[in-house]
């Protein structure tokens, strides 16, 4: 179930980054596509990150 998550998460935030290269060379980073995308990729970042903790902190406990 953590391995689905965590799969996702890092499929969403290498084509979130891919995306927001493209739109940055494209367009420049005035486009405000770039901000949305930024948001988006720190917070699944975030998630990752408080996923992969929990997941150490349990297997500490074992």
């Amino acid at each position: 179930m953590i391995l689905k998550a965590v799969l996702e998460l890092s499929n969403s935030i290498n084509n979130n980054r891919k995306e927001m290269y493209k739109l940055a060379k494209d367009g420049g980073l005035s486009d405000p596509n770039i901000l949305k995308i930024s948001q988006k990729l720190d917070g699944d970042i975030n998630v990752l990150q408080q996923l992969m903790s929990k997941h150490q902190l349990s297997r500490r406990a074992l």
